[in-house]
């Protein structure tokens, strides 16, 4: 798997097994907050009595910086030519899913690099921003993405998560737990985090059936509901569009797969 952010901080005790492959006069290295955040939700390690679990903690995850970190760090800009060579290399690096945190405008170059990499077979997952609009995003957007909004612990979209029926599914992403620089850790909000969390269940269904584009295909057929539940349905379809992301039992069941035991526990995929 290839995570296009910032960079992550690979010396904090969750993240130690995440590697770092920076472009050639790209973004730094420096660990950045949310790159960070990103990478513990995918690969935090388990079982060493320390913070938390990432949903994929076994993955091979190679952290490509795209991203540097602006104002006080909370966010981060992307340049275009950054996140395009980022894809050429997760592509040569042999990922089979691309995490894509990240959200702005319409751009044919960036359509074209995302088109090609669907048509190799790699499974693409961007987050649907934060801008509390219905507006499109992208790379969320593009046809074939899998663009992902936000919900809370209840089911109830978060407040300032994009939406509209160009979002594919929903996740969660309201006060999520996660790391931060410094073996540090933090609560926070957004589809980035969304986004990264069913990266990481991609992971482990591909760890079961390594097939990532039927994977894909099984998370989205399985997915259910709705980002408000029936009976808190309003009158705005945009709101109600995108289903709940399935859980990996629940995607294993409906294509036939049993669930449970170390298989799909440790994935060791690209």
């Amino acid at each position: 798997m290839a995570l296009l952010d910032s960079a992550p901080d690979v010396k904090h005790r969750e993240l130690t097994h995440v590697r770092v492959l920076p472009l050639e006069g790209g973004p730094p290295t420096t660990p950045a907050l949310h790159g960070t955040l990103m990478a513990g939700l995918i690969a935090a390690i388990e079982d060493n009595a320390f913070g938390i679990v990432g949903v994929a903690p076994a993955a091979d995850v190679v952290a490509i910086p795209v991203c540097t970190p602006v104002g006080d760090g909370t966010s981060d800009g992307c340049d275009l030519f950054d996140v395009l060579h980022g894809m050429d290399l997760a592509w040569q690096q042999e990922a089979s899913i691309l995490n894509l945190s990240l959200a702005g405008p319409p751009d044919p170059l960036l359509q074209r690099a995302v088109t090609r990499l669907l048509e190799l077979g790699v499974v693409v997952v961007a987050a649907a921003g934060n801008g509390s609009s219905s507006l499109p995003t992208y790379p969320a957007a593009y046809p074939g993405v899998i663009g992902v909004g936000a919900v809370d612990s209840t089911g109830q979209p978060y407040a300032q998560g994009n939406h509209g029926p160009w979002v594919s599914v929903a996740g969660p992403g309201v006060e999520i737990l996660s790391t931060t620089p410094d073996d540090s850790f933090a609560f926070v909000n957004g589809t980035s985090l969304a986004a990264a969390q069913v990266s990481g269940v991609l992971a482990l269904l591909t760890s079961v059936v390594q097939d990532p584009v039927r994977m894909r295909m099984a998370l989205l057929a399985t997915a259910r509901g709705s980002l408000v539940p029936a009976s808190a349905a309003t009158d705005s379809p945009a709101t109600a569009s995108a289903p709940v992301s399935p859980t990996v039992c629940d995607v294993l069941r409906d294509i036939g797969q049993p669930c449970g035991g170390s298989t799909a526990a440790s994935p060791t995929i690209p």
